[in-house]
């Protein structure tokens, strides 16, 4: 079992509860008999559960559990941030030691303009999506959560690097993620952000 450092780490098959001699972050498990056990971690209000079944003797398994689904982390971002998006002509995305997203109005009037991603995640099993972020340029920045082409779940981004959270607790199945604003003609919005995940 590989669970978070720092956690509380058990397994479980209903009657028999075992648990890890440490918060190491890792576990060689030997259950005492065949059936489904749960492997649980637990860090004070964060928890994380699989179950998997044991059904032979000498039958190995792996669990990964976790907190939280990275979708950018400096110099290793997952494929649905450093893929495709959808956004306006001249805009660019790069995913290195930062995520850059320059999305440019092309028009000459004021308009709100969205990027998100082309890749899709399912956001069934996670309530939050938290980020650290900023935004130059234009008004109303926001990082966003979209259903097709419509926000249906938003956090205000300012000038300066903070952590921000959306609530996605409601929603369920696929959705891209991405930054939205007010640009007046011609405006570039700079977004930056150097950790996006989604947590449970």
């Amino acid at each position: 079992i590989t669970y978070p450092a720092g956690s509380t780490c058990t397994c479980s098959d209903g009657t028999t509860t075992l648990s890890a001699p440490d918060t190491s972050g890792t576990w060689a498990c030997i259950v005492p008999n065949a059936g489904t056990w749960t492997a649980t971690s637990t860090s004070e209000t964060e928890t994380d559960s699989k179950a998997v079944t044991i059904t032979t003797d000498g039958q190995s398994t792996s669990v990964e559990l976790s907190y939280a689904l990275f979708l950018f982390k400096p110099n290793a971002p997952s494929d649905i941030i450093a893929g495709e998006w959808e956004m306006p002509v001249n805009s660019t995305v790069t995913a290195e030691a930062e995520l850059t997203v320059k999305s440019v109005n092309n028009y000459n009037g004021y308009r709100s303009i969205s990027a998100r991603t082309k890749g899709q995640i399912d956001l069934t099993e996670y309530s939050t999506l938290q980020a650290t972020c900023k935004a130059s340029g234009g008004s109303n920045t926001k990082l966003e959560v979209y259903s097709g082409s419509s926000a249906v779940a938003s956090a205000a981004i300012g000038a300066d690097l903070n952590t921000v959270t959306v609530d996605i607790s409601a929603l369920s199945g696929l959705h891209s993620i991405g930054f939205g604003g007010s640009h007046t003609a011609y405006l570039t919005i700079t977004y930056t952000a150097t950790e996006i995940k989604l947590m449970k």
